[in-house]
């Protein structure tokens, strides 16, 4: 069995590689304490030992593995073409997103290292963190043979953390009056995308927005749909939101459908970056909340849905950023 044999993270971009024996790494950070941990789909990155020797064998020298800025590294393992597939490392699960592709910086470690590290994925793959835990050196690591299983289990796990976040936090918090008897009832349809591009993702979407217009409502009062492996970074996700509205346009929902927004990173324009408020529109992934305008109005026949926003923030601020965060994990 393949084993891990390297652990190592950066606290910040260009920082150095520090070398770990035991690291945790869980859904929302990735490896304890790297820069880079944050859900996405380069969350974490891994090398294969026998692709970098081969590196470095082609070059004639010998660098450590940690040049490469990899944060694991395994033996005996081909990752090439692996997309879609596990790495399992005791109760750590990875799902590989794409090749991790060499940089410019390997090129100033080594002349030639950018090219050496091209074929066949040497340079090793990046992943998203599908189930947590403690990993040492030494540990067995599985590369898994199938694409699709392993990917509708990490979509099962972000239907999970969606439905956890609203249970224990929107529906606790009363963040959203109208959101338990739909929930209770079991009318919320919870869609777990697997887009890793733009083009995947908008097709999702299409889907979905066609699907609620045509379902009856007893059956599907709503829609949320989740992107965990895409639009990590917030700028790219509000921006995103336009082509969300012209989706809309398109289809001639507006006036039928519109799309609430939630990022775990989500941010108002007049608040700072850490600010509790924020907290109103932040959830476990990326995700489009497509709401009903029936709905929305049937609300607003029942009570001054215009305060609940202000209301929110105003909860938040009374919570105070550390419960929140503790209720938050």
């Amino acid at each position: 069995m393949a084993k891990l044999v390297g652990i190592a993270v950066k606290h910040k971009k260009r920082a150095p590689m520090q070398t770990l024996d035991a690291a945790f790494i869980s859904l929302d950070k990735g490896v304890e304490s790297d820069f880079r941990g944050k859900p996405s789909k380069r969350q974490v990155t891994v090398i294969s030992k026998k692709a970098w020797q081969e590196a470095n064998a082609q070059l004639k020298t010998d660098l450590p593995w940690t040049t490469r800025r990899a944060n694991l590294l395994v033996d005996d393992l081909d990752f090439e073409n692996t997309s879609g597939r596990t790495i399992t490392i005791g109760d750590v699960q990875l799902l590989i997103t794409q090749e991790t592709d060499p940089c410019h910086r390997m090129e100033d470690a080594a002349e030639g290292l950018l090219d050496a590290l091209k074929p066949r994925w040497r340079g090793g793959v990046c992943c998203r963190v599908i189930s947590e835990g403690k990993v040492q050196i030494g540990d067995g690591v599985i590369l898994s043979e199938s694409k699709t299983t392993e990917t509708e289990k990490h979509n099962d796990k972000a239907v999970i953390a969606t439905k956890n976040w609203l249970e224990h936090f929107v529906i606790a918090h009363n963040f959203c009056p109208f959101a338990a008897k739909p929930f209770n009832e079991d009318r919320i349809r919870y869609v777990s995308c697997s887009a890793t591009d733009e083009e995947m993702l908008v097709n999702a979407l299409v889907d979905e927005i066609l699907f609620l217009k045509a379902a009856k409502q007893q059956e599907t009062e709503t829609t949320i749909v989740i992107a965990p492996l895409m639009l990590a970074d917030f700028l790219e996700y509000n921006q995103f939101l336009d082509v969300v509205d012209s989706i809309i346009h398109e289809l001639k929902a507006e006036g039928v459908i519109q799309v609430a927004s939630f990022h775990p990173d989500y941010q108002f324009a007049d608040l700072d970056k850490d600010d509790v408020r924020n907290y109103t529109n932040r959830s476990p992934y990326p995700m489009f909340h497509l709401i009903r305008e029936s709905s929305i109005e049937r609300a607003r026949e029942q009570m001054d849905t215009e305060s609940i926003p202000d209301r929110n923030m105003d909860l938040l601020l009374d919570l105070g950023i550390e419960k929140v965060r503790k209720n938050w994990e």
